[in-house]
């Protein structure tokens, strides 16, 4: 006969540890009127619509053109 398997933890029960990663920027959906984009300020990308990100009251196309 085979031995006994071992119980299985209870995964409600049991804490987890989370990491919580703070990222930069808060997203915002950007939507331009006709003629009127947007211009990162980093890498001067164009964007007439989509998400962009703001942080210290500026806005960003990407999390990465946040310093």
């Amino acid at each position: 006969m085979a031995g006994k398997k071992p119980a299985k933890k209870n995964v409600s029960n049991t804490p987890v540890a989370t990491l919580k990663v703070e990222q930069p920027g808060k997203p915002v959906l950007y939507v331009g009127l006709k003629g009127v984009s947007f211009t990162c300020p980093t890498c001067s990308r164009q964007l007439q619509r989509g998400m962009v990100y703001e942080h210290n009251n500026q806005k960003f196309c990407s999390r990465n053109c946040i310093k």
